[in-house]
């Protein structure tokens, strides 16, 4: 959904750029909120933060950089994890 057209293209591609950002910050939430629900139904207590400023310190704005930082945490892991046995 593009911003009206006021005459300004700045401000129009300002408006827009807000808006998306807006909507990956909810996108964003809804997705750990949903990751946060399977992980508590399985019986885990180890939640995500859902607060986007949190992520954003890490460079996660939206759902698919959150999933690759999400791998690139498991296979550190696995990693470490392999080095210690």
């Amino acid at each position: 959904m593009s911003a009206p057209w006021d005459g300004n293209y700045m401000l129009s591609s300002n408006m827009e750029w807000q808006h998306e950002v807006i909507q990956n910050r909810r996108e964003l939430i809804a997705h750990i909120d949903a990751i946060n629900e399977r992980t508590k139904a399985r019986g885990a207590v180890g939640m995500l933060t859902n607060d986007p400023h949190h992520w954003a310190d890490y460079g996660v704005y939206t759902i698919g950089q959150l999933q690759m930082y999400l791998e690139r945490e498991h296979e550190n892991n696995m990693r470490k994890e392999q080095q210690r046995g």
